[in-house]
């Protein structure tokens, strides 16, 4: 989670940003309990006999392809969060020894 403030600066807010990580990883087996759903339901779709049988086959497949896309790009958004963070966590220490040496060289 980010934000501009009244300069245009970005504040990256670190609880709301592991707020999303946990958001997105509780979300993740629920997607995974639907795509075994799916995998049952076209399973079922395939000892059944005519074109409704490979129809569900079909569109579970379909339905399969799309969740796992969605779980791919859900675990890389929480990555991409919490390296974000961690970046920034580095960078702020950075800054923080460097004003630091900097009050006690007089500079």
């Amino acid at each position: 989670m980010s934000y501009y403030d009244f300069d245009g600066r970005i504040t990256i807010d670190e609880h709301a940003a592991r707020g999303d990580i946990l958001k997105i990883n509780s979300a993740l087996p629920k997607l995974q309990a639907a795509f075994q759903a799916l995998g049952r339901i076209k399973a079922e779709g395939s000892g059944t006999q005519g074109e409704t049988g490979r129809a569900i086959m079909e569109k579970a497949g379909e339905l399969q392809n799309q969740l796992n896309q969605l779980m791919s790009l859900l675990e890389e958004s929480a990555d991409f969060i919490s390296c974000t963070v961690e970046y920034y966590q580095k960078l702020d220490e950075k800054v923080k020894s460097q004003i630091e040496a900097a009050r006690l060289t007089g500079e």
